[in-house]
């Protein structure tokens, strides 16, 4: 992974998430994606990520660490409240 991510400068840019009613957008420098709710494959809420699965083998993390409380809150309300309960996966790790 490690080897991956300093080979792909795609991956290295900082990225900004908006929520909203409609889905998720995904922007960078580079890059400009939106997924709408009921597109998301898989979500897992750990104790320290987001990890919203756009496919199978694709992934958008967000780390919990650069979020102040309020935005954890919101952000696990809406997954909770926009996508089927089947699809989230709360992790204890």
């Amino acid at each position: 992974p490690k080897r991956h991510y300093d080979s792909n400068k795609l991956i290295q840019d900082e990225v900004q998430f908006t929520f909203d009613d409609i889905g998720i957008e995904y922007k960078s420098e580079r890059s400009l994606s939106r997924i709408k709710w009921s597109e998301v494959f898989k979500v897992y809420n750990s104790k320290s990520f987001f990890i919203i699965f756009i496919s199978d083998r694709t992934v958008w993390i967000i780390p919990k660490k650069n979020l102040n409380s309020c935005d954890v809150i919101g952000i696990d309300n809406i997954i909770k409240t926009k996508i089927e309960k089947k699809k989230i996966i709360t992790a204890s790790y």
